[in-house]
Order: C-alpha cells, then structure tokens, then sequence
C-alpha cells in the first residue's frame, strides 16, 4: 500500500526497513516522528518522551538517542 501510495511507513524493526528499502519504501522510524513533531512544534521535548519510552522497553542505542537529541535541539 506504501508504494501505491507513494508514502512513508513507520518501522523501526531492522529487517523490516531492509526488506522496505529493497522495495523503495520510504521509512520512517520512532524515532523520526520524534525528530519531526519537535521541528513542527507539536512536541515540546523529546528527551523525555526518548525516556519514557525506555521505560516502557523500547530499546535504542545511546548513540542514536544522543543523535536524536541533538537532531531535535536537545543534545
């Protein structure tokens, strides 16, 4: 449907952005939107957003959460 539609989809799991990227999918990742609602003003911070969904399980690397901090102005 993504490539009908010509749009984006949100994976973050790696093998599916692989298979995405072999297909000339778009992706976006969690951490991305992230990224972007910060830019668009609609997310106030990210680093507490990035801790909570730790919190929750979500596992991202110290070096991507540091990129994505920096990336959104908060690093």
């Amino acid at each position: 449907m993504a490539q009908q539609l010509h749009v984006p989809v949100l994976l973050d799991d790696k093998l599916a952005r692989r298979a995405a990227s072999v297909l000339n999918i778009p992706v976006i990742g969690t951490a991305g939107v992230l990224i972007k609602g910060k830019q668009a003003g609609e997310i106030p911070l990210v680093k507490p957003l990035l801790g909570k969904l730790k919190q929750e399980g979500y596992h991202m690397s110290s070096k991507l959460i540091q990129r994505v901090l920096e990336l959104a102005g908060e690093g």
